[in-house]
């Protein structure tokens, strides 16, 4: 199979135009699944819808537990395809503090589902669904105006100058006009640019840099600030730092959550090291413990994102942290 796999990546030429296909085969195999044809069949389509889900170009043999997974799955995008007419979706905030002060100067928008039928989902269990099925764009949308219109509130109400932050899919970027979308966004609810920014993996630098660098230059042109998410976890280079302007880099909790006992911080110094030389912000994710954030704060971390300040709140929540000036922790 992997043979095959491999000969069907190759091109094909068609009026002197390469063309590449995308492959996904299910497999079921006579008298270990079943000895009836057409439960074959049955089989051996749900073994290749399941490929489907997980990615192109792969192949899949059935097995009962394929079966199950498969069936969850489309469950859960039946569910979802409704989770925004039925205002299923909220958002929850974490507040982003600032490491010297220990004020608050910014939150993460992170995205919630609460379904009829399913309860809670995770995001880990409903984002790669929604993305496989281009929901996560007019999801990814509500997500944008729902922070925008939030945050623009907070403004109005505190007159404080809090950032609100987006996280975006890579497939935002290949098949919707982000900038304009945020441009008419910020008019909509006259938010300052300034307030918002919008968080990106690596990989959405790798798939498509040049057509992402225009877009990130658009965006940046409106005023609003640009953050690598999550860096350190898949394709770290410099030349990324070095041909996108950005305003942050976020530390991978990865690289804090098992500090000081099973990690020596090695990689988070590293980073924060680098980002130094290179003029840039750094935030870290998942602080929890005081040892982690002695050591962020030792080692020059400008932010910090976490438990150990704030859990994500509701917007009711996080409002009444901004209103009522709770007291931070004080160690």
């Amino acid at each position: 199979m992997n043979k095959m796999m491999t000969y069907l990546k190759e091109p094909v030429v068609i009026e002197n135009e390469k063309v590449y296909l995308n492959v996904s085969i299910g497999i079921a195999v006579f008298q270990e699944d079943s000895a009836d044809l057409e439960k074959l069949i049955e089989y051996g389509n749900i073994a290749k819808n399941y490929a489907l889900q997980t990615g192109d170009n792969t192949y899949v043999f059935y097995e009962k537990e394929i079966r199950v997974n498969y069936l969850n799955n489309l469950k859960l995008e039946t569910e979802l395809r409704s989770a925004l007419e039925k205002n299923e979706l909220s958002l929850a905030y974490q507040p982003q503090v600032q490491v010297e002060t220990r004020a608050i100067i910014a939150s993460e928008a992170l995205l919630r589902w609460n379904n009829e039928n399913l309860g809670p989902v995770s995001p880990e269990q409903f984002i790669p669904v929604a993305e496989r099925t281009d929901l996560i764009i007019p999801i990814g949308n509500w997500v944008l105006e729902e922070a925008i219109k939030q945050n623009k509130k907070w403004y109005d109400i505190t007159n404080k100058k809090i950032v609100v932050a987006v996280n975006l899919s890579p497939i935002q970027f290949k098949r919707s006009d982000l900038p304009q979308i945020i441009k008419e966004l910020l008019e909509k609810y006259q938010m300052p640019a300034e307030l918002l920014e919008i968080e990106i993996t690596e990989g959405i630098l790798v798939e498509n840099m040049e057509g992402t660098s225009l877009q990130l230059e658009k965006i940046k042109a409106l005023g609003v600030k640009v953050a690598i998410d999550d860096f350190g976890t898949g394709y770290s280079s410099l030349k990324y730092l070095q041909n996108f302007n950005f305003d942050k880099l976020k530390i991978d909790r990865e690289f804090i959550k098992d500090y000081p006992q099973h990690d020596t911080g090695s990689i988070a110094k590293t980073i924060l090291n680098l980002a130094a030389q290179m003029d840039i912000n750094v935030i870290a994710e998942g602080v929890e413990t005081q040892e982690q954030f002695l050591f962020l704060k030792e080692n020059h971390c400008q932010q910090i994102q976490g438990y150990y300040f704030h859990k994500p709140l509701s917007a009711k929540d996080f409002e009444m942290l901004l209103t009522e000036k709770i007291t931070d922790r004080v160690d």
